[in-house]
């Protein structure tokens, strides 16, 4: 029987300690890190997006069906359209 109010005593005991460590934590300060805003010309990427949709860029298991040229199509559109992130 005394066994038993060890036990507890020491449960108790351990519940107390995790109980005053979780009531002194205190979380680091992080700061947020800087958001710039980029300006978007809305139009524009959407004129794009269109032009990109419209190339033809369909697999197929059969390589006869495929149209090669609009595969090279797209990464050419894609330098054109961004070429300062195609340069990088």
């Amino acid at each position: 029987m005394w066994w038993i109010l060890i036990i507890l005593g020491l449960l108790i005991v351990f519940l107390a300690i995790i109980l005053a460590r979780t009531l002194a934590f205190k979380p680091p300060v992080v700061e947020a890190p800087l958001i710039v805003e980029v300006p978007v010309d809305g139009d524009k990427t959407a004129a794009n997006l269109a032009q990109m949709i419209r190339c033809k860029t369909v697999s197929s298991l059969d390589e006869s069906m495929v149209d090669k040229a609009a595969f090279e199509e797209f990464p050419r559109l894609l330098e054109q359209m961004y070429p300062k992130v195609h340069a990088a």
